[in-house]
């Protein structure tokens, strides 16, 4: 089994990244939509921040 040393940063990662990717997808989303390439954009890097942040939970989960 691998050993990893961590001082404590994935957890404010986790936050950061779970919290960015609500406030793109629910605020910035429905607020400065002047195009709809803003929009799709918003949601679609809104979606990636959600992912990363349930990753790094499932990594930080696991190990």
């Amino acid at each position: 089994m691998l050993n990893a040393v961590t001082i404590g940063l994935t957890g404010y990662l986790f936050l950061i990244c779970i919290l960015c990717g609500l406030f793109l997808l629910f605020i910035d989303a429905r607020e400065s939509h002047v195009s709809n390439r803003e929009l799709r954009l918003s949601k679609v890097f809104g979606w990636i921040h959600l992912t990363l942040g349930l990753a790094i939970l499932i990594m930080l989960w696991l190990i």
